[in-house]
């Protein structure tokens, strides 16, 4: 009686797609490495903490790359002309499950403290979402036990169900803390324009920070469901904690950007009909960017200076920006 011979599995979608995502974290990761380098040059000042934390995410980025090189070349070279190594899980790629769980996290704790910071230090917010998170780690660890028990897709993908839950909790967690840091950095206007600007543009950028995760684990979640038996929901993984640590960096990065801003502090107003000068006096509002406070300050001109100025009918309004380091030490 002669056997019946295996099928051969497709390697487009398995193999293939692997392949694909190993190459877009690669890319991914490149952008990491300029971000940290720029980083760590440019914000000597920062606190030890937190240095240690991009440390940390760094490694656990670059641990994650040179696992995921391991993982198709053990599917691509290692087992070359053998289809039936696509269905076991080799252990580079379990471990990576427990990687990008450990960046997510790490992440979202940072985004947690800013809102913190935001919210005016209250806490019922930011523990709401840190148990949101705990709830997201237990699914994923049940999710990494399997795949290093099972060391099969066949087996696996009958309890898809836990990386799922995983990935909806991380998806719906991302939407809402980029929503609240939104709201509460809303609540920051002041009505001064370079102010009410800048408020702005921390809102849009966080809108698209929050949109980029959270785009990144539904879409790992919908080929999840439509797609088991292939790899493409794997590929989509691997770039999944890359993207946050970018996140993460980025928000960090453009404080320079923004204190550049700030700097542009004058604005003259050339009045030809005869006006009222409006002694404001000083002013001091606080509000939140980028999860660092900053003091308003509106300072009244000098008094010979300004006599002069309303001879000409010209008023000028001096808005200061002093940056306050609220990092953790």
């Amino acid at each position: 009686m002669s056997s019946v011979p295996t099928p051969l599995l497709k390697v487009d979608n398995t193999v293939g797609a692997l392949l694909l995502g190993v190459i877009i974290s690669g890319i991914l990761y490149g952008v990491t490495v300029a971000q940290l380098g720029y980083y760590f040059t440019v914000y000597t000042r920062d606190s030890p903490f937190l240095k240690w934390t991009v440390a940390v995410l760094a490694v656990s980025d670059t641990t994650q790359a040179a696992l995921a090189i391991h993982s198709i070349y053990w599917y691509v070279v290692v087992n070359y002309f053998s289809p039936l190594a696509l269905d076991h899980i080799i252990w580079s790629l379990s471990t990576q499950i427990i990687l990008v769980a450990t960046t997510t996290t790490a992440v979202r704790c940072f985004f947690f403290w800013r809102i913190w910071i935001l919210n005016g230090r209250r806490w019922p917010v930011p523990v709401l979402f840190c148990i949101l998170q705990v709830v997201d780690i237990g699914f994923v660890i049940a999710a990494s036990i399997d795949f290093f028990g099972a060391r099969l897709f066949s087996v696996v993908i009958q309890r898809l169900w836990l990386p799922g839950v995983a990935l909806g909790i991380s998806a719906l967690s991302d939407i809402l803390v980029s929503l609240t840091m939104v709201y509460y950095l809303r609540k920051q206007a002041t009505g001064f324009a370079k102010t009410d600007t800048i408020i702005n543009t921390l809102s849009i950028w966080t809108l698209h920070t929050g949109a980029l995760t959270g785009i990144c684990a539904t879409l790992t979640l919908v080929f999840m469901a439509t797609l088991p038996h292939t790899m493409i929901f794997i590929s989509c993984y691997l770039a999944f904690g890359k993207v946050y640590v970018n996140s993460m960096l980025a928000t960090l990065n453009s404080r320079q950007t923004l204190r550049d801003r700030t700097r542009e502090n004058m604005s003259i107003s050339m009045q030809t009909n005869a006006s009222r000068y409006v002694n404001l006096g000083s002013k001091r509002q606080s509000l939140s960017m980028a999860g660092r406070p900053i003091r308003h300050i509106l300072e009244e001109p000098e008094l010979e200076l300004e006599e002069d100025l309303k001879e000409r009918g010209v008023t000028i309004t001096v808005e200061q920006y002093e940056m306050k380091d609220e990092l953790p030490r």
